[in-house]
């Protein structure tokens, strides 16, 4: 069984409301779909959510890294041989690891439909039944997210993750409104997305462990 075509899709989803957070505000999503396909006619799919902001990868660089030097070192291989076609691919071209992940995606979901198993399977098999959540709020005033924090407990959120880092005093107010909206049996959290300096950072941790905030 061989590796006889390798197709990525770019595509663009609008968010329903912009998410704001220390490095942008985003407005959409690009996503990019794998498809790895054999000769026997087995597909493969993998996805991923490249946000260049945060990780260097858009949706278009994902694209062309996969078509030009991905999927060349892919066609002809074995599906089986995963760690071997990561190491092709590393050797195709250094870093770019989210178009990588779409392609390792694609290759997992492949031999779990070859063998008629769920992926978990190949994985080590099924550790839990169910996956706890955490909803992340963007930044907004402490008033709007003290009231988007009720929505989502409501819906049966027991953990929320504030998105913080414009502003460290107004963060301390988010956390704090926030916490005396939905109390502390809901697990709290913040994500300053690299925004802190060090020293900053140890101060603003400083004041949010009174806040019982996790701070895992």
């Amino acid at each position: 069984m061989k590796i006889v075509k390798v197709e990525p899709y770019v595509f663009k989803v609008p968010l329903v409301k912009p998410f704001r957070i220390f490095l942008a505000e985003v407005r959409s999503k690009d996503h990019m779909v794998v498809k790895v396909e054999t000769d026997d006619g087995y597909v493969g799919v993998g996805e991923i959510g490249p946000l260049p902001e945060f990780a260097g990868e858009s949706g278009a660089t994902c694209l062309a890294i996969t078509k030009e030097r991905l999927a060349p070192a892919l066609i002809g291989q074995d599906p089986f041989d995963i760690e071997k076609l990561i190491k092709r691919m590393d050797a195709a071209v250094k870093a770019n690891h989210l178009a990588k992940s779409a392609v390792d995606f694609a290759l997992h979901d492949l031999l779990g439909k070859i063998l008629g198993v769920p992926v978990y399977k190949l994985l080590g098999g099924k550790y839990r039944e169910k996956v706890p959540i955490c909803w992340a709020m963007g930044m907004k005033s402490p008033e709007e997210m003290a009231k988007e924090a009720v929505e989502y407990v409501k819906k049966g959120y027991r953990c929320l993750k504030a998105k913080v880092g414009l502003d460290p005093k107004m963060d301390i107010e988010r956390i704090k409104a926030i916490r005396e909206a939905v109390g502390d049996k809901v697990e709290r959290r913040a994500d300053a997305n690299q925004a802190y300096s060090p020293e900053v950072a140890i101060q603003v941790i400083k004041k949010m462990e009174r806040m019982n905030l996790d701070l895992q």
